[in-house]
């Protein structure tokens, strides 16, 4: 009988600290938060891209471009799910600036020259109104620590994000594809872009 007192006192005790919700008693009697555990960031190869990776997401660096695959933990290697994030930096610099997957990109953009915002939003106006069936809907939204204009993206059924910047008078992207895991609209993407510093 005291074996089985003594089970469900434990029992007892472990949904009481369960309810207290991760807040601990002070000597005394206030209760304090548990504090977050703060997360790096991570950098990409040269340190041009910085961006915090939340629960749930895993990173990818790559290896001479300065990019940051971000994608959910336990896509597949192939998963079209997957947020990109794309700059130029002083080694394995891109030559040349262009929308992804498409070749036939009119940006003017090349690493010894200026780019400026007005140059971004013709170009993209250009390329919209060249091929209305890819990208659609460019919005200037400010997020984290830049403006970006964003476009809409449908490809093979699947909805897209394309986010676009300048940073010192440079281009700076982020592709957010979504298919069958990614919401590319929930919080923990939005955290994420915000978090993206660009370090030209």
């Amino acid at each position: 009988m005291k074996k089985l007192m003594f089970v469900i006192m434990v029992f007892v005790m472990a949904f009481a600290l369960l309810a207290c919700g991760g807040e601990s008693e002070t000597s005394d009697g206030e209760t304090d938060a548990v504090p977050e555990v703060e997360v790096e960031a991570l950098k990409s190869t040269n340190g041009a891209i910085e961006v915090t990776v939340v629960d749930g997401y895993v990173a990818e660096i790559g290896d001479y471009y300065e990019t940051i695959t971000v994608k959910p933990e336990g896509s597949e290697e192939n998963n079209s799910d997957y947020m990109l994030i794309e700059a130029p930096g002083e080694k394995g610099t891109h030559e040349n600036f262009r929308f992804y997957v498409y070749e036939d990109s009119p940006y003017k953009y090349n690493k010894e020259e200026a780019y400026d915002a007005d140059m971004l939003k013709f170009d993209i106006d250009k390329y919209i109104e060249a091929n209305p069936n890819i990208y659609s809907n460019p919005t200037d939204v400010t997020i984290g620590d830049y403006e970006y204009i964003v476009c809409d993206s449908t490809t093979n059924g699947e909805v897209s994000h394309y986010y676009f910047t300048i940073v010192q008078d440079k281009p700076c992207t982020i592709a957010v594809v979504g298919g069958d895991i990614l919401d590319i609209n929930s919080d923990d993407v939005k955290k994420m872009i915000e978090s993206i510093k660009f370090q030209l």
